[in-house]
C-alpha cells in the first residue's frame, strides 16, 4: 500500500460538506488555507473513492450528537470548527 497526503478544501462553507476521498483515508489536520477551512488526509489513491460528510460549525453554534471533532480553522474574523458526521 502506498499512502500520500492529499488536501481537501471544505468549500463552499455550509452546515454539511460532502467530500469524495479514497476509502480508509485518515484525517491528519484541519486549518485555514486561502480563506477556506481545509483538511489534509493520508490516502491510498489506488483505493476507490467513498463519500464522507463533514459538518462545519461556528463558535456558539449547536453541535449535535454523532459528530467527531477534527479541528478548527481561523478564517478571517470567523473560527470554523470541523466535525465528521459519523455513520
Amino acid at each position: 500500500m502506498r499512502e500520500y497526503v492529499y488536501k481537501y478544501p471544505l468549500s463552499p462553507i455550509a452546515d454539511e460538506v460532502r467530500v469524495g476521498m479514497p476509502r480508509g483515508a485518515r484525517i491528519l489536520h484541519v486549518r485555514e488555507q486561502n480563506g477556506v477551512p481545509t483538511l489534509w488526509a493520508l490516502v491510498d489513491p489506488m483505493v476507490a473513492n467513498g463519500e464522507r460528510v463533514f459538518a462545519i460549525r461556528g463558535t456558539g453554534h449547536l453541535v449535535a450528537d454523532g459528530l467527531e471533532y477534527l479541528g478548527s480553522a481561523h478564517c478571517g474574523v470567523f473560527v470554523w470548527h470541523v466535525f465528521e458526521v459519523l455513520p
